[in-house]
């Protein structure tokens, strides 16, 4: 099953922006929507938003976002005793 995650959280660290408060004062952003982005609670996110993210991080919206395919793992056999 494939996977995306945002990683504002990263990158904003990387940009001298340590907390969500922090990222929400120099976007101008809800705070609730920062908190959720930064802790990866958020399943969706507007593209206004995610503009203003990349306009101040000095991103792109490729650098805020991560795939990953997780490989499914096979089914144990089940062992009867009769």
């Amino acid at each position: 099953m494939a996977q995306v995650r945002i990683t504002v959280s990263e990158v904003s660290k990387e940009m001298g922006i340590p907390t969500p408060f922090a990222l929400a004062r120099k976007t101008g952003l809800n705070y609730a929507i920062c908190y959720r982005l930064w802790h990866e609670q958020s399943t969706r996110v507007s593209l206004p938003t995610l503009a203003r993210l990349c306009q101040v991080l000095g991103t792109r919206p490729g650098e805020l976002l991560s795939y990953s395919e997780k490989k499914r793992s096979k089914p144990k056999k089940s062992r009867s005793g009769t």
